[in-house]
């Protein structure tokens, strides 16, 4: 979370099928529902919760009364949303068009959601 310049998200999401393969292998290792797998979902939590923390740092993100279950919100919710639209998807076997199509479908509706919540959050926090 370095940048507020949309263009720079846009240009790291025109790039999103190149992650396929590695996305492969993540997906298929967190549905073995290994030891490994929930050592991989531990570290993919603690690490977004640094990203957010660097979010807050640079004035990109509001801070969190609670960053660790942010954290982990965000990475399950995100994590299994994925894997949900993985197996929904047309043609779950071919890892560049579910991430084309991930990206194209939720990405927008995701930044909708929490922005808006935010504002709205902050609405109901005011509330006595």
């Amino acid at each position: 979370m370095q940048t507020k310049d949309p263009a720079d998200w846009f240009a790291q999401m025109a790039e999103i099928e190149t992650y396929a393969p590695l996305m492969a292998y993540l997906v298929r290792s967190m549905q073995s529902g290994s030891e490994l797998a929930k050592m991989l979902w531990r570290k993919m939590i603690d690490d977004a919760e640094q990203y957010l923390e660097e979010g807050v740092q640079n004035g990109l993100l509001k801070p969190s009364r609670d960053p660790r279950a942010r954290a982990k919100f965000l990475g399950i919710t995100g994590g299994g949303g994925f894997l949900l639209y993985l197996q929904m998807h047309d043609n779950p076997t071919d890892l560049r068009a579910v991430l084309r199509d991930y990206g194209e479908e939720m990405v927008l509706p995701s930044l909708e959601v929490y922005t808006r919540l935010d504002d709205r959050l902050d609405d109901v926090r005011r509330i006595p």
